[in-house]
């Protein structure tokens, strides 16, 4: 059974800003990534920010209803989030019962950055690239930095990737995990 998750990078406000907007739109959000334990919306602030800067990335549930991302993006941009070229969308596939590897098309970013792997790792330097990364035999995580709030490219990267993964033979396996690929734009 293929599942995904989203992952929005947002700035300006803080998650304890953020969660009354989810309650008043009557969506079931907690301030913590593990709380939720990927059953519901939850908010938390993103490492790749400095500490003093007011920063909030919201994590779905698993599988989302695309409908509740329109209205979550609505809920961000209606409480004064707002993105740059640090912020990115990161979506999570697995498959609960057997291997996945994702053969992508370039895709369309307005602010595109590229650069190494090594780097991929340290945003703290406000460089992000789009990139994929095999966490696991069953689990990969996209990652496209496009720098907005936008549902109908949101909307876009999901459908690429959904439409972009493959079962591999056993000779495509990957044998190395954790590891980035840089998706060149």
């Amino acid at each position: 059974m293929i599942r995904f998750g989203i992952e929005l990078e947002t700035i300006n406000l803080w998650p304890v800003e953020v969660l009354p907007h989810f309650k008043a739109a009557e969506i079931p959000c907690v301030e913590d990534k593990k709380a939720g334990a990927l059953k519901t919306w939850s908010v938390c602030t993103d490492g790749t920010f400095s500490l003093r800067e007011p920063n909030c990335e919201v994590v779905s549930p698993i599988t989302p209803n695309m409908e509740e991302v329109r209205r979550v993006i609505d809920i961000l941009k209606a409480a004064g989030c707002s993105t740059d070229g640090r912020c990115g969308l990161h979506i999570h596939i697995s498959d609960t019962e057997s291997p996945i590897r994702i053969k992508l098309p370039p895709i369309k970013v307005k602010t595109p950055r590229i650069a190494t792997a090594r780097k991929l790792k340290n945003s703290n330097t406000g460089e992000n690239y789009n990139g994929i990364k095999q966490c696991a035999q069953n689990h990969l995580e996209v990652r496209v930095f496009n720098g907005e709030l936008d549902f109908a490219y949101v909307e876009e990267a999901f459908e690429l990737v959904k439409k972009s993964l493959y079962h591999p033979k056993p000779k495509e396996l990957p044998t190395a995990f954790n590891e980035w690929e840089v998706i060149t734009i």
